[in-house]
């Protein structure tokens, strides 16, 4: 990966223009947990590459992994507004639900998750997501269970989902359900 960074890095100071070789770099910094650099060369490359999606959410989900959410909102609110394929666009309301979460802004993050999984219904992650954190406002709790159980199909060992699913039947008074869900997840 350095070399490759390396590389790329060079290519972003000799065609600035190159939005390939931006996203490359940003995706590579990202998955290897460098979210303060993908910051700074996230904010180069909107720079260079404006109103280009891709950039845009990574440039995003990298404010949020630095817990800059109003930065990332600012970011994935823009991004959201430009075309994109579906499963982009899936992933930057996501992105935007997770960081209304951080912030508390619960009917934001709530409509984000919505959009999102009109873009792809049978994401995992955002599922869990969302039925996790009605649970843990103690909202709607038969549509948590639902999505819970959506994304415990998709990934039935996952223990995140099993941790999920166990609040929510918490929440409901299912105390036996609830303890061998945790107890799975464990």
């Amino acid at each position: 990966p350095e070399l490759a960074l390396q590389a790329l890095k060079r290519t972003n100071e000799l065609v600035p223009t190159n939005d390939s070789a931006w996203k490359k770099r940003l995706q590579l910094l990202l998955q290897t947990g460098n979210t303060a650099q993908a910051v700074s060369v996230g904010e180069e490359a909107v720079q260079q590459i404006p109103q280009d999606p891709i950039v845009m959410y990574f440039l995003g989900s990298a404010y949020l992994a630095q817990e800059q959410h109003d930065s990332a909102i600012e970011q994935l609110k823009s991004a959201s507004t430009l075309p994109a394929r579906r499963p982009l666009k899936a992933n930057i309301h996501s992105a935007l639900g997770n960081a209304y979460a951080a912030t508390d802004q619960w009917e934001a993050a709530f409509n984000e998750y919505d959009r999102s999984l009109k873009f792809d219904g049978k994401n995992a992650s955002v599922l869990n997501n969302y039925a996790y954190y009605l649970a843990d406002r103690n909202q709607q709790l038969a549509k948590a269970e639902e999505m819970a159980n959506q994304a415990l199909e998709i990934a039935p060992e996952n223990p995140s989902y099993l941790d999920t699913i166990g609040w929510i039947y918490y929440r409901q008074g299912d105390y036996q359900q609830a303890r061998e869900m945790v107890q799975s997840a464990i």
